[in-house]
């Protein structure tokens, strides 16, 4: 049997071999080894159509993985902030970090919606409840900036410091 075990030093062709057979942790963990460059030349076409097949098992991270995918892992050309939004919506009652944090980000940055920092920042804190290192920094970054919230030093700080903790 080709089992993925999580954080198992398989190599890429492993890895293949068993999310082929529908295994959605090798997929999972396929998808981030390609996207970070590991074990052989990096396709973004593969990488999607993985992240495509592990999102269909309707597993909710595999959805968030596709979402963040589309977001802004992916190379530009690939980039579908429509589709992204529509997967985040349909998960938005799960109350994942992630999902908060993808919603802050595509605020933040006018990505299929309309820029608004102040409901980027919303959703930052949201995730930062869960002690979300990205969101805690995103949450410094937005305060220390003054963009979509008063601008406050100290408070920036507190979540920076946050983010460095976690």
């Amino acid at each position: 049997s080709t089992q993925c075990i999580y954080g198992q030093t398989q190599s890429i062709e492993q890895l293949k071999a068993c999310a082929k057979t529908g295994d959605l942790d090798c997929m999972i963990e396929l998808t981030n080894r390609l996207v970070d460059h590991q074990g052989g030349d990096y396709s973004p076409y593969e990488a999607l159509q993985w992240y495509e097949q592990a999102a269909q098992t309707q597993d909710t991270l595999a959805n968030i993985h596709l979402a963040a995918y589309l977001l802004y892992l992916a190379p530009e050309e690939l980039h579908d902030y429509g589709r992204a939004a529509t997967i985040l919506n349909g998960y938005f009652g799960a109350d994942l970090p992630q999902i908060y944090f993808l919603m802050g980000y595509a605020y933040h940055f006018g990505l299929g919606v309309t820029t608004n920092r102040e409901e980027a920042f919303k959703q930052y804190v949201k995730a930062s409840y869960y002690a979300y290192g990205p969101a805690l920094y995103s949450c410094g970054y937005l305060l220390y900036k003054g963009e979509g919230v008063a601008q406050d030093y100290v408070d920036a700080t507190v979540f920076f410091q946050g983010a460095y903790d976690v």
